[in-house]
């Protein structure tokens, strides 16, 4: 009995390594090539499986994107979520947002992949979007709950509602890790470190650091 629980037990190790690697090269070919342009048999010859194997553990090439998709934003929610609630229960909500903010800007630096992956597909329309959108919601609400403390003691967030900020905030992380040598902001010249890059862009949207 013991023996069979042991086999079960490395049998499901096996699955998940499997899947991981399905999932890993899944993530690179979409990010790279696009959903339309990658086939399952890509995939499995990145992943170094057969094509039987993914079908066996996702049934099709956009369940494998699903469970890519959801990949990235659960990194997304390890990194930010510990900050945000602990942001919440704080008495200092502009520094608190201003931490996260930073937080969302280093990870997504730091994995080029994800930023690549989700500009793709923010620009496919349709259903693959539209599962983005809601993947990443219950970190767009409550990152909002911040926005809105952080507002009001901070003249330059005082121009932005909670969409436009988050926005901006997208559009120049996502625009300074696909074009690293242009500059989001004339000023200020981007260098290719992640953490110069957080500085550049908090500093655009928060303007320049109090003395």
């Amino acid at each position: 009995m013991a023996e069979r629980k042991g086999a079960g037990r490395r049998t499901a190790v096996e699955a998940q390594a499997t899947r991981q690697l399905i999932v890993s090269a899944a993530l690179e070919r979409f990010s790279e090539r696009g959903f339309d342009a990658v086939s399952v048999r890509e995939i499995a010859a990145q992943a170094g499986v057969t094509h039987g194997m993914i079908r066996h553990h996702f049934g099709s090439k956009l369940e494998v994107w699903k469970a890519a998709i959801q990949g990235v934003f659960e990194e997304y929610r390890r990194a930010l979520l510990p900050g945000i609630q602990e942001a919440l229960a704080g008495d200092d909500p502009l520094q608190a947002f201003r931490r996260v903010v930073s937080e969302f800007i280093r990870l997504s630096s730091a994995r080029p992949l994800y930023t690549r992956l989700l500009v793709r597909e923010s620009e496919s329309g349709g259903e693959r979007a539209q599962f983005c959108t809601s993947s990443f919601q219950d970190i767009h609400t409550v990152i909002g709950q911040l926005f809105n403390r952080a507002r009001a003691v901070c003249p330059a967030l005082s121009f932005h509602t909670n969409d436009s900020f988050f926005n901006a905030l997208i559009s120049l992380t996502f625009f300074s890790i696909l074009h690293p040598s242009a500059s989001v902001e004339p000023s200020y010249p981007l260098s290719h470190g992640i953490q110069d890059r957080a500085d550049l862009i908090m500093a655009v949207l928060f303007g320049p650091p109090q003395a």
